[in-house]
């Protein structure tokens, strides 16, 4: 993740990214991988959005911790307030946050939720078998 999205530009944002990723795989360094998360999903249609959705140049993610909230016609905004203007936190022009939000909470929740559940499971029954070796 980049963090602090709103000190850069968006063509900045862009060249950090490159600069990060070419990093990364000269350090032999692996990004989650959102396309062999969704290769079980069946309906090719379903995938593209999916994948279109979520990757569209990411990761990494850019995120903008928001400090403020302001309401401004009618609508409540999430960001930081600068003296040029305001960075609005789920912004897609300074922020990788909608894209991440959706890959964690509307395509891999029940994944996430299985990994937990099965480690839980192995985490009771180990326990149990401690206690009866006691």
């Amino acid at each position: 993740m980049i963090s602090k999205g709103d000190q850069f530009t968006v063509d900045e944002i862009k060249q950090v990214k490159i600069n990060l990723i070419q990093d990364a795989k000269h350090q032999n360094v692996k990004f989650f991988d959102i396309e062999s998360t969704v290769s079980d999903i069946q309906n090719s249609r379903e995938k593209e959005i999916i994948l279109e959705e979520c990757l569209k140049g990411v990761p990494p993610f850019t995120i903008v911790n928001p400090q403020c909230i302001i309401e401004e016609n009618h609508r409540t905004r999430a960001g930081r307030q600068y003296p040029y203007g305001f960075c609005d936190a789920f912004s897609a022009v300074t922020s990788d946050f909608t894209h991440l939000h959706k890959i964690v909470i509307k395509y891999t929740r029940l994944d996430i939720i299985n990994v937990c559940d099965d480690k839980y499971k192995k985490f009771i029954k180990k326990q149990k078998e401690n206690q009866e070796k006691k």
